[in-house]
């Protein structure tokens, strides 16, 4: 056995933490970015503005970056988990006066677990930094920014459902300018299958748009009653004049409308499809029980978080690519340095 064995080590540079001004740093910055998300979340929970998003996207991006950049740089477990506590907790400041009654109950529970998600993302990321021979940054961040996200997307949901359902500040106003923008974003998808409907338009012209995007596209079915002893209906409809296409795609329109009120209620042809898609929404809503209400608000808001985070995973990389291009060049200013640590260490094997 080697009686003085040497070990070359910088295990203590490598656990210790930086000045304490640069931590303090990363978390007046992740409060910051925080405190902006939510409070813009907020406004266009309240306001449905779309301009909003833009922001929210941004401070969002910022707090996951941050929160991936502090598993790497700071290196005590406490020290972390109580900066991410108090980026976990700062939005609670903005709602001081919801702290009274039940739902108070559902914001706190809310912010627990963003804490409890960014902090075990947080804590992965540390362990996995500390054991890795080498910086294994995507690894880290991959870990860090899926659980950040969770817990983000919960504390969302959250305020989605006390702004709407529990602090009851869901308005006429708001809610048509939500179904107003949710009919903008779904009518490209619309157009690529009937090009010539449209949101904008009435009930009755969408109908007829669709019936004569339907026999373009060779839906002879609906053309039966026309020829029925033709081999080909459609060929009989197209060699009508013009006028006699147009009464015939009204008549075929006219059924499909009354086949739609046996599903969804009265559709009077000549209202905007805006106004009738929110008047239909809002008497299925009014119709419902309490029990079927809390049912359908809680399905809701969970059916919504499930395809936010489907969502937003597609976009793991593109937070993961904006913390390196900050990592690297934190350290290209000095802010931070990249070691290596090595050492001797004697054992034992059977020879």
């Amino acid at each position: 056995m080697l009686d003085n064995i040497t070990v070359l080590s910088q295990s203590r540079d490598e656990e210790r933490d930086g000045p304490f001004w640069k931590v303090a740093i990363f978390a007046l910055v992740g409060i910051g970015a925080n405190l902006l998300a939510v409070s813009s979340l907020s406004q266009f929970l309240a306001t449905a503005n779309p301009d909003l998003l833009y922001v929210i996207g941004v401070a969002g991006l910022v707090a996951l970056t941050v929160f991936v950049l502090q598993a790497l740089f700071v290196k005590s477990a406490w020290i972390l988990r109580l900066v991410v506590f108090l980026e976990a907790a700062a939005p609670l400041a903005l709602f001081f006066d919801r702290f009274s009654g039940d739902s108070s109950l559902v914001l706190f529970a809310a912010v627990a677990a963003f804490f409890l998600y960014a902090n075990m993302g947080s804590l992965r990321g540390l362990r996995q930094a500390a054991s890795s021979m080498a910086v294994r940054f995507f690894d880290i961040a991959r870990t860090v920014v899926g659980k950040g996200l969770t817990g983000a997307l919960i504390l969302t949901m959250a305020l989605v459902y006390l702004t709407y359902f529990s602090w009851g500040t869901l308005n006429d106003s708001v809610g048509r300018r939500f179904v107003n923008q949710m009919l903008t974003s779904a009518d490209p998808v619309l157009r690529m299958y009937f090009s010539r409907a449209s949101v904008d338009s009435t009930v009755g012209e969408l109908l007829r748009e669709v019936v004569r995007a339907e026999l373009e596209g060779g839906k002879a079915e609906l053309l039966d009653e026309l020829a029925p002893e033709s081999s080909s209906p459609l060929d009989a409809f197209h060699n009508l004049p013009v006028p006699q296409r147009d009464a015939i795609i009204e008549r075929v329109a006219e059924s499909f409308r009354e086949s739609l009120e046996a599903i969804v209620g009265p559709l009077d042809p000549s209202e905007p499809v805006r106004d009738a898609v929110y008047r239909l929404l809002e008497e299925r809503l009014s119709s419902l029980t309490p029990s079927q209400y809390a049912t359908f608000t809680i399905g809701g808001v969970v059916l919504v978080f499930f395809a936010l985070k489907g969502f937003f995973s597609l976009f793991h990389w593109l937070i993961a690519v904006v913390a390196y291009l900050v990592f690297k060049l934190l350290v290209a200013l000095g802010f931070a340095r990249i070691g290596v640590a090595t050492q001797t260490r004697e054992f034992v094997i059977l020879s």
